[in-house]
């Protein structure tokens, strides 16, 4: 996350999450940095393409691993659809930040959450991604470009119930690429 929020007192208002790979990081918290199952699971969506995950060494940009999702062909919805069951309050994060290794020019990523109560499904617009590294991704949590039932699935309000984030789903857009891999860090 960027920089949290400060109250009047002066001291910052983000409630960081709970879990074994809790590490603070100067300016914000660090969420996830994907060194391995025995810390966080993350998993596929069945209804979006197949590839393959594994934590790896090469590449990483924060601790001693990273999360490399490979291609295996052209898929049929062009998207990796990652997600994490969660108990966080983002709300008072102004941006998640995330480290992500394209295997191409002109692809993109996007967050989504699911926040109760309702389980309330919402998604930001796609930021464009360079072939290589792209660190510090944003994905703002104080902007006007999530859509959701409230917005009538439009680009155009801000996220909602963020005190109340159940699970955070990294989408991986992958157009018409069919070989090469995504390497996602430092959440």
């Amino acid at each position: 996350c960027e920089k949290p929020r400060r109250n009047a007192g002066g001291e910052p208002t983000l409630k960081p999450p709970t879990g074994k790979n809790e590490v603070p990081v100067l300016g914000g918290v660090l969420l996830d940095g994907f060194e391995g199952p025995e810390y966080t699971v993350w998993a596929f969506d069945s209804a979006d393409d197949e590839g393959v995950a594994q934590y790896v060494a090469d590449g990483a940009t924060q601790g001693q691993k990273a999360l490399r999702v490979t291609l295996r062909g052209k898929g049929a919805k062009g998207r990796f659809h990652l997600r994490r069951e969660v108990d966080w309050d983002l709300s008072q994060a102004s941006a998640i930040l995330c480290d992500i290794s394209s295997p191409a020019d002109g692809l993109s990523a996007s967050l989504a959450s699911k926040t109760n109560p309702g389980e309330m499904l919402q998604e930001c617009k796609p930021v464009p991604l360079n072939k290589g590294v792209n660190r510090d991704v944003r994905f703002a949590l104080d902007a006007n470009n999530w859509k959701n039932e409230k917005t009538k699935w439009e680009f155009s309000g801000p996220p909602v119930n963020l005190q109340a984030v159940r699970r955070i789903m990294l989408l991986l857009f992958t157009n018409d690429e069919s070989s090469g891999s995504f390497l996602v860090d430092n959440l």
